[in-house]
């Protein structure tokens, strides 16, 4: 009996020790199955949070750019609307706010722009009124005196002064024309001031062609005239000079 039951215990120990080894393998089937399902859920949660992160910054950040280059100046950028969020929402009233931003700005550039025109309008019909009056009444007495060729001079000047002034409505006329306006100018006042006025234009004939800006210099030589010659009670000069430096046409204007 004895016997009998050592060699129970010895076959149920070796049954049970089988059993363990059972158990201890499928405990550590399940802790790798475990392992490599929560490796599996947190690489799809990972991914799930970039592909969120990224589907929700993009946007923002391309919406940051755009607004950048709108801060800067460029007005015909536009925002991506194809997100269907918020973010679409967001980049429509961005796209909307930038349109009236641009045509807000190329407005204020065209009244800017008209305005400057019509400032130059009226610089260059700003003629003084006097001057006209004070060369015909100039005409008129040397007509009386019996100075018809002075007269004829003073005439022609003037309509010289007055052709070039007009310029078939041009803003721009050739240098040689800016020229020939300032001596014709100068030549009448010369007439009324011949005892004070002495003058000298100094032009370079390389930049006769290049093209200025109308009565550029004719205001320069007005204030030279009653502010320069005039007040000094005596014999004065006016020099009217350009040349090219490099690339630049350089004009000066003293007394």
């Amino acid at each position: 009996l004895q016997e009998e039951i050592q060699y129970y215990i010895y076959y149920e120990s070796a049954n049970m020790e089988s059993v363990r080894q059972e158990l201890d393998d499928q405990v550590r089937g399940s802790i790798t199955i475990g392992i490599l399902a929560l490796i599996l859920v947190s690489a799809v949660a990972i991914g799930l949070n970039l592909w969120v992160t990224h589907s929700v910054t993009k946007p923002v950040r391309q919406l940051a750019g755009v607004a950048d280059q709108v801060a800067k100046g460029n007005f015909s950028v536009r925002a991506d609307c194809s997100t269907r969020d918020e973010i679409q929402l967001l980049a429509e009233s961005f796209n909307h706010m930038t349109e009236d931003l641009e045509s807000l700005v190329t407005r204020i550039q065209e009244e800017q722009q008209n305005l400057k025109n019509m400032e130059l309008k009226l610089l260059q019909a700003q003629i003084n009124p006097h001057f006209l009056y004070n060369t015909l009444d100039t005409i008129v007495w040397l007509i009386e005196g019996g100075k018809n060729q002075e007269a004829m001079d003073m005439v022609m000047a003037l309509s010289e002064f007055f052709r070039i002034l007009l310029s078939k409505g041009r803003d721009f006329i050739s240098i040689r024309e800016e020229e020939r306006h300032i001596r014709s100018y100068l030549e009448i006042q010369q007439f009324r001031y011949g005892d004070i006025l002495e003058y000298e234009i100094q032009i370079d004939p390389v930049i006769y062609d290049c093209r200025i800006l109308k009565m550029t210099l004719q205001p320069l030589v007005e204030n030279s005239i009653y502010h320069g010659i005039k007040p000094k009670r005596g014999k004065g000069k006016i020099l009217v000079e350009a040349l090219r430096q490099g690339d630049r046409i350089c004009l000066s204007v003293s007394d």
